[in-house]
């Protein structure tokens, strides 16, 4: 009942957001939208409502670094990075998008490297150690 009640008051809020003609706000409101949304996990919505800020106001790069976080909560981490490139190529050239970016590389490195990782262990010594020693036999996995 909380879920429907919020949902129609976010639906009454989108329609007179859309009849808001400062645009600049009006984009910001549609970003706040996708805020609640991301926090209730609607993650297509929010990439709607994040995508349609972007399309009014294209010069707030805080759009940008939102759909990247909208992306990561999404498990969409490839997409993150990209919208964090973006944000940085517009000039949004600060700590806090080089972190976002940083951290989110990281996180695409360790997801490719942990199959590889759990292949190796398995296949070749049934261990847990993630080291091989001298003494261990040769492999592709080293």
């Amino acid at each position: 009942m909380r879920f429907d009640q919020a949902r129609a008051d976010l639906n009454t809020i989108t329609g007179l957001t859309a009849k808001n003609r400062n645009i600049p706000q009006r984009a910001t409101i549609y970003a706040k939208i996708a805020e609640a949304e991301m926090r209730q996990q609607l993650y297509s919505d929010a990439l709607q409502h994040i995508g349609q800020a972007i399309s009014m106001d294209n010069s707030n790069l805080s759009f940008y670094m939102q759909r990247g976080d909208i992306n990561v909560a999404a498990g969409n981490l490839s997409a993150a990075l990209g919208n964090y490139d973006e944000a940085i190529g517009r000039g949004r050239n600060d700590g806090e998008a080089w972190k976002a970016r940083t951290t989110r590389t990281a996180e695409v490195g360790l997801i490719l490297a942990l199959p590889l990782f759990m292949i190796c262990r398995t296949k070749n010594w049934g261990t847990t150690a993630p080291f091989r020693s001298r003494s261990a036999p040769t492999n592709t996995c080293a």
